[in-house]
């Protein structure tokens, strides 16, 4: 019992069977009154169908293009011209090849990652060498741009101050001309949505599909507005069954010109929160397992907190929980798991061992204890998963989230390969019993 029980939590394995019973999950929901040490067992010693998933943001973002371009019929594009980059992250390719050796080495099987934008997703499947993983992508990058007028544009920039990375790109736009039947315009070409999942076995990926959010926030407010942000599912077989995994990036809001207001963010996302509710209810086979992973930019450090009551609400009508609340239980307390770990992105410093105590095996140490008060740090990330129903074809068990962290050699200008940190924990999937 020993054994199962520290596989289940390696923070506070459970010291009875009672309670190691609890942390494991019953046909239809519902765990009966007399639990024997042998069905355990044979969840656990059948033959291996477990896989260990991560849940990473990458911090991979290439930035806003913003362009002026003069736009004629059929969507054709004159006199391109680049006015400036915004919002790119250090040492993109690096850290990226650097965290597919580390999916490997750290022997990750299935990897949702978001923010891996373009070619940046691509790096960090090299980086993961050969064989190559199966992969399935999110939204792709629409071959329409969408911008703002020339006059607009110039009014925008009267506004900013000076100092504003985008008024010295605006101000030079100046008056050029056009050929006839055509019309200035300011913008940046789109990005995919930065959403991949990986299964490190190709054979595994069984399905795909895919939406892009139709609510997106404005095009000079919301840095997100140049993405093809959405939700992405991945059908994984895992032998006795299938998982189905929803990765999705929630709209963070702001980053351009002027910031949108607290009400006006909290619209865009609890648009984007119905949005992968129906897109879940559209693709579920209610054979399989769902789980609703990624960044909902959303802080769940605060249970009774509006925003993250609402998300956990239209969740839970999809019959999920989420596992960090469920599982991440320390002396009877959840824990607060953060998973915003940089403290100034522009001096590229981070939080220390009051937020992620990070031990020798890249994971935060677990404390029940209190987080910063004075700036408090946020936990966005999750892990949503369907309860056990009886119309599921296997039974899964989730072992305890832990929170990761990725540091990098002693020297580099850029410590970590992220500034979040990534969610991990291992399915272990068993027939039903008889």
């Amino acid at each position: 019992m020993a054994e199962i029980a520290a596989v289940m939590d390696d923070v506070e394995p459970p010291a009875s069977l009672a309670q190691l019973a609890a942390i494991h999950r019953w046909p239809g929901g519902r765990r009966p009154r007399s639990v024997s040490l042998r069905e355990l067992c044979r969840r656990h010693e059948e033959p291996a169908r477990t896989r260990r998933l991560l849940v990473q943001n990458t911090w991979l973002l290439p930035g806003v293009d913003l362009r002026t371009w003069c736009q004629g019929p059929a969507g054709r594009y004159l006199i391109d011209t680049h006015l400036t980059r915004i919002g790119a992250k250090p040492d993109r390719e690096r850290r990226a090849r650097e965290l597919g050796a580390r999916i490997v080495s750290d022997g990750y099987d299935w990897v949702a990652l978001c923010e891996a934008f373009g070619v940046n997703a691509d790096w960090v499947i090299e980086g993961i060498g050969t064989p190559g993983p199966g992969v399935s992508r999110g939204p792709a990058a629409s071959s329409t741009r969408v911008g703002i007028g020339h006059h607009e544009a110039a009014a925008l920039a009267s506004i900013l101050p000076q100092t504003h990375p985008l008024a010295a790109a605006l101000l030079t736009l100046g008056p050029v001309s056009c050929p006839p039947f055509t019309e200035r315009r300011v913008g940046a070409p789109t990005l995919d949505s930065g959403l991949a999942t990986l299964s490190r076995d190709p054979t595994d990926l069984a399905g795909a599909a895919s939406h892009a959010y139709d609510n997106k926030g404005e095009p000079l407010r919301d840095i997100d507005f140049w993405s093809a942000k959405g939700v992405q599912l991945s059908v994984l077989d895992i032998g006795v069954g299938r998982v189905e995994i929803y990765n999705t990036h929630l709209y963070a809001g702001g980053h351009l010109a002027v910031d949108p207001t607290p009400l006006e963010r909290t619209e865009v996302k609890r648009a984007q929160v119905g949005e992968v509710v129906a897109f879940v209810r559209e693709q579920h086979d209610p054979a399989n397992v769902a789980i609703v992973v990624g960044d909902f930019n959303i802080d769940g450090l605060d249970p009774t907190d509006p925003a993250y009551v609402e998300l956990s609400a239209a969740l839970g009508d999809l019959g999920m929980d989420d596992l960090w609340r469920q599982r991440s239980v320390t002396a009877g307390v959840v824990t607060p798991g953060p998973t915003a770990l940089m403290d100034d992105e522009d001096e590229l410093t981070w939080r220390g061992a009051e937020v992620c105590d990070l031990g020798a095996d890249g994971r935060c140490a677990e404390s029940a204890g209190p987080v910063p008060t004075d700036d408090p740090p946020e936990r966005i990330d999750y892990i949503f998963v369907e309860r056990q129903r009886p119309e599921h074809a296997f039974l899964l068990d989730l072992t305890r989230p832990r929170r990761v962290s990725f540091t990098r050699a002693p020297g580099e200008e850029v410590a970590r390969l992220s500034d979040h940190a990534g969610l991990a924990t291992t399915l272990i999937a068993s027939t039903l019993p008889d």
